[in-house]
């Protein structure tokens, strides 16, 4: 038996031997793979693992907000194969949903996982997952290519190429890239790209063509033009530094210009590719409200950081006075330690060589450059930056450029290692340890003694860690073997951001952790009985909200603490599954809806949508989302209704029904389309016409009667709008003469400047006069009343049939930041004539079909015209169609209504965008070739004769 288990063993050991022989052999022949995979599971294992679970990128900021849930939105739909579609989920389908600018809908990544998961969609943490898996994915090509780049085409050592790339890859940029990982999918890019150029050059074929311009395609695609824009071209001064600065002498320069033509021809296909996409977003985002923020102020100064912030490059625990937006200059002590020591080690300089040191000043000076276009108004180079870069020099946080940039930097830090690593134990590095360990001791001396005083001036803990850090490159740097010292440096520039990536995955950082903080957007039981909540008041094929929660919880600070938003902005996305879901707003507020939408539904303060209530209502909205201090308001303006009982989620927020509007001559309403009597059923009279009108003061000729003239004209220059003095209950009043029934009453806001007054004012009515001092709180019990929320360009009001002589509309007094004036530039009182219902026994019928991307059919059936209102916004690449035929619908306040004679008939709505589908036909086409030449190569591969078994055949 013993010796069985003997033999057993001894099998047993052989095979393990031999499996890490072979484990050793492959790491050995295939150094830079096996580092670049060991440095990406080390940085990225503890957010892979668990499913994601404790992938804390996924739970902060941007991410757990917008881009996780959009990138589950953006799976549903390519499983159903649409590669085209109006967001019916956010801005009431005012928003195109491939094109927003910051979002990386068509990376090719996300394409597959959508195409490939069609016959069986992934759960929504599979998605986020997948997210992670996909950052680190890039981050493990960004690290191979650098080092391939490095060694092959620049000569530079593998230990010097392992740092570099640890220093660019795993360090804080990537770090602070993981709250908007588009950046990652750019910037990801520069060293695949160029390398792919390169071996392009060296070797063109058709059959190489297409995977090598993947990389540049992946980095157009990533998600933020303007980064990958630049990105591309740091791509293409790279290829260029090579071509005509760092080869052979003998080439001549037509041959390098030839060169670089050809290394140019895979980023040329790419652009090919891209070009309709781009062309496509270029076009929707020229009817959004963000065109208007690209000038030189606003990108080159405003957001420009303060040329001390530049202290920050010295530890990113370092607490340095001043805005800090995406990505601030992060360099590390130990990075800062190699430069200085560089710097000042005349021997280090002597060990590079003629063709290291011109490549150590041409990459100092591009990340220089670089920098120095983020210090705004202080630095014209951006200013250089915005005049003759068009497209990448409106993006407004030039800060973004570093992400790119810092390939230059980690391969400049990596060159200046290899000169320290070649000299031995000079008295600069002597003197450096001494240094650093008599900083560090004082430091450390400082925060056990002192630690109130040196938190006050940003000396904490982490940064006496760092100096400690220091102190052991510089014992290293001290030591013999070059192999050495170049592991040990790599291993500590790993050590703080290292820190930070594993701080995410853990403690508050965690999926159970955030859940808890945030059930709506983490745990599937609270969502359900949102859901629950919401099909108990509502059958319609698409249920609408408004959302009037800011976007955070309480300040940004915490906001970006603890990520708590108020109530999740893509919160429709997190239920499309059990619930077609609209929302009025989203999170992406102003790089999704066109301009003419956020006219009528606009954001202000912390993200707060200030809606135009009557068109929501008119629309379709059913449920309101908002604080439960803000519920008192809602009463009060006759939208919300105290008698039910709202759904409640932390930090005060409720969900709660609107009330109903007056729908006895609508037919059918799904959320999609209302059908209607022709002509908008009752036909109105304005009591108004021949009343008087009065107002409490009046400055400028603006009287009362201005608002009774029948000019709805808003702009006070032209004469037709009312102005008070300045008075916290200033009013306007309309006597009609006698008690009339009084149906709706709408207003006409000024409109060239000032609306929001309007916001939080009264409309009251009453049957006795009004007292010229009364207010809307003196009248509480006399008077039908209704507050005004938001300042919109004509607002109505269904009064329900309250009888009333005598309609006011006064300010409720002191109210913090606006001036207290009053003025409108028409006000009506209506008054409808009925004129009866349908035929008898004729009820519409009406049968609905959608793809719910961009295809909506309605079928009716009535013996009498009705009017067909889609009640999604009537925006861009919408066709109507009325039995097959182009119908032109007209478009009223953002509501497209066709008529529909008598009989049986079928409306549809299709959403079409040509330029968008010429790019996926290209794009396709690229797919194909991708895997056409990949056939070939492996072909060609098969049928080349194996030479090693030749040689050996030879041998025998």
């Amino acid at each position: 038996m013993a010796g069985r288990l003997a033999g057993v063993f001894g099998r047993s050991f052989d095979a393990l031997s031999a499996l890490t022989v072979r484990a050793y052999d492959s790491v050995r022949a295939y150094p830079n793979f096996t580092t670049s995979l060991l440095l990406t599971l080390v940085f990225f294992y503890p957010s892979l693992r668990a499913g994601g679970g404790t992938a804390g990128l996924l739970f902060t900021g941007d991410v757990l907000g917008y881009y996780w849930p959009t990138l589950a939105k953006m799976q549903d739909l390519l499983s159903g194969f649409h590669f085209w579609a109006l967001d019916i989920n956010l801005f009431n389908g005012s928003s195109e949903f491939y094109l927003p600018a910051n979002f990386f809908g068509a990376h090719p990544l996300f394409v597959l996982l959508g195409l490939l998961s069609a016959p069986f969609p992934i759960g929504y943490f599979d998605v986020g997952w997948f997210l992670v898996f996909a950052v680190a994915l890039e981050s493990f090509f960004a690290c191979y290519y650098l080092l391939m780049l490095a060694q092959r085409d620049f000569g530079l050592s593998f230990g010097t190429s392992v740092f570099a790339a640890t220093f660019y890859v795993f360090g804080f940029s990537t770090i602070d890239a993981l709250e908007t990982p588009m950046f990652i999918f750019c910037f990801a890019m520069v060293a695949p790209c160029a390398y792919a150029m390169m071996r392009f050059q060296d070797r063109p074929s058709l059959c190489l063509l297409p995977w090598a311009a993947l990389p540049a395609l992946v980095m157009f695609l990533g998600g933020y033009i303007p980064l990958g824009l630049a990105s591309a071209l740091l791509a293409l001064a790279i290829v260029a530094v090579r071509i005509f600065l760092f080869s052979p002498t003998c080439l001549a320069s037509i041959d390098r210009v030839k060169r670089f033509a050809l290394a140019c021809i895979p980023v040329a296909l790419a652009s090919v590719v891209v070009a309709p996409f781009m062309l496509a977003s270029y076009l929707y985002l020229a009817e959004t409200p963000s065109p208007t923020r690209p000038d030189l102020f606003y990108s080159a100064h405003q957001l420009g950081d303060l040329p001390h912030m530049a202290l920050r490059l010295l530890s990113s625990s370092l607490e340095v006075p001043g805005h800090d937006y995406v990505f601030p200059v992060h360099w590390g002590l130990v990075a800062v330690y190699i430069a200085v020591v560089f710097l000042l080690s005349p021997r280090a300089s002597r060990n590079l060589t003629s063709d290291e040191w011109r490549l150590l000043k041409l990459l100092l000076a591009g990340y220089f450059a670089t920098l120095l276009a983020t210090f705004g108004s202080y630095s014209p180079i951006s200013d250089a930056v915005y005049y003759f870069v068009p497209q990448i020099g409106g993006m407004h946080l030039y800060q973004r450029f570093l992400f790119a940039a810092n390939v230059l930097l980690g391969l400049s830090l990596g060159v200046m290692l290899q000169g320290i690593v070649r000299s031995e134990a000079t008295p600069v590095l002597r003197f450096g340890a001494i240094v650093s360990i008599a900083v560090f001791l004082a430091a450390g001396f400082a925060q056990a003694h002192f630690s109130a005083a040196t938190e006050s001036v940003g000396l904490g803990q982490a940064l006496v860690f760092e100096l400690l850090v220091v102190v052991i490159l510089a014992s290293v740097l001290l030591a013999p073997g070059q192999r050495f010292r170049f592991a040990a440096a790599t291993v500590l520039v790993l050590l703080v951001p290292l820190n930070a990536m594993y701080e995410r995955s853990r403690g508050n950082h965690d999926r159970a952790t955030v859940a808890a903080q945030q059930p709506a957007m983490l745990d599937p039981q609270t969502q359900q009985a949102i859901v629950d909540y919401l099909k108990q008041y509502s059958d319609r094929d698409l249920v609408k909200y408004v959302d009037l929660t800011p976007l955070w919880a309480g300040s940004p600070e915490e906001f970006w603490d603890h990520h708590e938003e108020a109530f999740p902005k893509s919160f429709p996305y997190l239920v499309l599954k059990d619930l077609d879901l609209g929302s009025y707003g989203g999170f992406s507020f102003y790089l999704a809806p066109p301009a003419d939408y956020m006219k009528v539904m606009p954001v202000r303060g912390q993200y707060e949508l200030q809606p135009d209530w009557d068109y929501a209502r008119r629309t379709g909205a059913e449920f309101v989302v908002l604080r439960s201090d803000a519920l008192v308001s809602l009463i009060d303006a006759g939208l919300v209704s105290d008698d039910v009982e709202p759904f409640r989620l932390p930090d005060g927020v409720i969900i709660t029904p609107l009330v109903a509007m007056d729908a006895t001559r609508v037919l059918y309403e799904n959320g999609y389309f209302q059908v209607s009597k022709a002509g908008g059923g009752a036909t109105l009279t304005n009591l108004a016409n021949g009343a008087t009108a009065r107002q409490s003061a009046t400055i400028g000729g603006a009287d009362a009667v201005r608002a009774l003239d029948g000019d709805r004209n808003g702009a006070f220059a032209s004469g037709s709008v009312t102005h008070t003095d300045e008075d916290p209950n200033a009013w306007i009043e309309i006597d009609l003469g006698a008690s009339e029934r009084i149906d709706e009453i709408r207003i006409f806001n000024r409109t060239d400047c000032c609306g929001a007054r309007l916001d939080g004012a009264w409309v009251l009515v009453s049957n006795a006069p009004f007292e010229p001092s009364a207010t809307p709180e003196t009248v509480r019990s006399k008077a039908w009343r209704r507050l005004i929320l938001g300042g919109a360009a004509e607002i109505r009001l269904p009064t329900r049939g309250i009888e009333g002589r005598y309609v006011r509309l006064q300010l409720g007094g002191s109210r913090p930041g606006g001036s207290h004036f009053l003025h409108v530039a028409e006000i009506e009182v209506l008054q409808e004539n009925d004129p009866g219902p349908l035929s008898a026994g004729d009820p519409v019928l009406a049968a609905f079909e959608s793809n719910g991307a961009n295809h909506f059919t309605l079928e009716t059936t009535s013996s009498e015209p009705v009017d067909v209102s889609w009640l999604l916004w009537s925006g861009r690449g919408l066709e109507f169609f009325l039995d097959g035929q182009v119908a032109e619908p007209t478009v009223v306040n953002g509501i497209a209504t066709l008529v529909v004679p008598a009989g049986r008939h079928k409306v549809e709505v299709v959403y079409s965008n040509p330029v968008l589908l010429l790019f996926w036909l290209i794009y396709a086409a690229y797919g194909l070739s991708l895997v056409a030449s990949a056939g070939v190569l492996a072909l060609r591969r098969s049928l080349q004769p194996d030479h090693r078994s030749s040689q050996t055949s030879a041998a025998g």
